[in-house]
């Protein structure tokens, strides 16, 4: 096949790779991580890391920026749930009502099913304005499990809509209208 024919390779996992190892899931036991005092870095410069944005200082915005853009294919950000959830309370200490909230509580559902679920209910109190326009707040808390049982879809925000074993793009649970 003509080179110009052929699928071109992902480069998914490449970018997977490197998410984890420079912003989110840092080997914190690498001596140059010595003293250091996140368990993120926002900017890596080579030998310098540094816990910034170059338009926002709010904890919110250091770690939000390294999860946009979020969406089913977005499991490649859940890591250790430990770190996850020190990585959060760390962005939000004061809860969820901030820059990227949305896309912190996201993160949060990719840490386990209680996770999910706390998540879930955390997103029904957010403000409309609090929800990306690029988003909704059914998508907030799509990954990880659903926010009850497959079998108990009650506390879904309509009644025609139901959590499947389907995995969506390949990863978390899928919405499905009910039948």
């Amino acid at each position: 096949m003509p080179r110009a024919n052929r699928p071109a390779p992902s480069s998914r996992p490449t970018e997977a790779a490197a998410a984890a190892a420079y912003w989110t899931d840092l080997d914190l036991e690498d001596p140059v991580y010595q003293g250091y005092e996140h368990t993120i870095a926002t900017l890596n410069w080579g030998g310098k890391r540094d816990y910034a944005t170059w338009f926002s200082a709010e904890p919110s915005a250091l770690l939000g920026i390294l999860l946009i853009p979020m969406g089913p294919f977005a499991d490649y950000l859940a890591i250790d749930p430990e770190r996850m959830r020190a990585s959060i309370a760390e962005a939000a200490p004061g809860g969820f009502g901030v820059q990227f909230g949305d896309y912190l509580l996201m993160y949060q559902a990719l840490a386990g099913p209680d996770d999910a679920r706390a998540a879930w209910d955390e997103a029904q109190t957010l403000p409309d304005d609090s929800i990306d326009d690029g988003s909704s707040r059914g998508l907030t808390c799509w990954p990880g499990s659903p926010p009850t049982s497959r079998a108990d879809s009650s506390r879904l925000p309509s009644p025609a809509i139901r959590w499947t074993g389907v995995p969506a793009a390949g990863s978390g649970w899928g919405l499905r209208l009910r039948e």
